[in-house]
């Protein structure tokens, strides 16, 4: 993630046209990625995302685990169910 913006884990973001919620969670997945976002409200799942250079993208858009089902994606989830603030995701 070299060339990628700074992002924290809680903070919202944009991967394509997808609200999403960036999170920290330890070896959950064996696919190379910048970082893992969590989006989808009606029942959050688990990505991989890149830096393409412009912008977020996903690493395998089919690739994802619900968080439900991965340890330590609770608090972000819940994030993500609250919805993003009232000045939106940041864009990139």
């Amino acid at each position: 993630m070299s060339d990628a913006p700074e992002v924290k884990p809680g903070e919202w973001i944009k991967v394509g046209s997808v609200d999403c919620v960036v999170a920290d969670i330890a070896g959950i997945d064996p696919q190379a990625a910048d970082l893992h976002i969590i989006c989808n409200e009606e029942r959050p799942a688990v990505y991989g995302v890149n830096w393409n250079g412009e912008a977020w993208e996903f690493a395998h858009p089919m690739r994802g685990s619900y968080a439900e089902h991965t340890p330590g994606a609770e608090p972000f989830a819940d994030i993500l169910m609250k919805g993003p603030p009232v000045r939106g995701p940041r864009e990139v």
